[in-house]
């Protein structure tokens, strides 16, 4: 299975009013506005790979060479739409799965999608690459919506990433920055997209 984004979210989840009162800049000082709109942007990439949800809506492509199972996971969270599927017939020609032929039940995490009713997924190409393709639009639809534990994460992030430009090593003793990363990650992260990172 390959994930790929489609298109970008046209928001952040966070703020630059948000960001500055955070790092007690003046929200009247714009000097550093372009490195923290790229520090938040990078903070919130970096937490979506993390946690294994995205942010703010976007449209993602999930790739298989055919369909994985009658129940196929989808691989983001949260899903808000499965946009179309598409496939490889037998003759390598491609065609797009009518929606009156496929189920989703996108409330639980993952996400699915399966056949309709007493239909199974349409035969694909045998040994055809990229055979089996959805297109899906994940994330939450404003950056109000996102959980404040995403948000106070991205935060954090930005934070420290604009007092510490480099690398930063001291003892070997846990700092509060890492404590406190480490605590919002492990009550964010999505555990079932765990089987997907391995394929």
């Amino acid at each position: 299975m390959r994930l790929t984004k489609i298109t970008n979210p046209q928001t952040l989840p966070v703020g630059l009013d948000a960001i500055k009162n955070h790092i007690r800049i003046d929200l009247s000082e714009s000097g550093y506005d372009p490195d923290l709109t790229d520090l938040t942007r990078t903070a919130a990439e970096w937490v979506e790979a993390e946690t294994h949800v995205t942010l703010i809506s976007t449209q993602l492509r999930a790739v298989w060479d055919y369909p994985p199972a009658d129940i196929v996971k989808l691989p983001a969270w949260p899903v808000s739409a499965v946009d179309s599927i598409t496939y490889l017939d037998l003759d390598g020609a491609s065609q797009t799965l009518a929606t009156a032929n496929y189920r989703t039940s996108l409330v639980q995490c993952p996400a699915t999608i399966r056949p309709g009713i007493d239909l199974d997924w349409p035969d694909t190409l045998v040994d055809g690459l990229d055979g089996f393709t959805v297109n899906m639009t994940a994330g939450y639809a404003s950056a109000s919506l996102v959980p404040h534990a995403f948000r106070h994460l991205i935060k954090l992030m930005v934070g420290h990433w604009f007092v510490n430009r480099e690398a930063v090593l001291t003892g070997t003793v846990s700092k509060p920055i890492e404590l406190a990363v480490e605590s919002l990650k492990n009550i964010t992260r999505v555990n079932e997209f765990e089987e997907f990172l391995v394929q």
